[in-house]
């Protein structure tokens, strides 16, 4: 059952069932390592004027979170989330949209 379905049927629960959730992603993104290298290969990009843009699944306020804790918010020119802050699928255009954010501020 999805954030929207549930709005739409039970919306006096909704609210509280998207804090659960949310807590949950941020708690799952910010116990996660980030992958072997990737510290050093931002910090490769940055120093070549390379942007990075961030594909994700996880909502937008999880990745930057998970970016800040690991120190690595600095480096990352934009974020293309999974979902939106409804919790509905973002949809290929809005993920092409950040990669061409990188490119038109190169």
């Amino acid at each position: 059952m999805t954030l929207e379905y549930l709005a739409e049927r039970e919306p006096d629960v909704a609210a509280e069932a998207e804090a659960v959730v949310s807590a949950l992603e941020l708690d799952a993104a910010l116990t996660a390592l980030p992958a072997e290298g990737l510290p050093e290969l931002l910090d490769a990009c940055v120093a070549s004027g390379r942007q990075v843009a961030v594909i994700s699944d996880l909502s937008e306020p999880a990745v930057l979170a998970t970016l800040r804790a690991r120190g690595m918010n600095g480096r990352v020119a934009a974020v293309a989330p999974g979902m939106d802050s409804t919790w509905r699928s973002v949809t290929p255009r809005v993920r092409l949209n950040a990669l061409l954010t990188c490119s038109a501020s190169a």
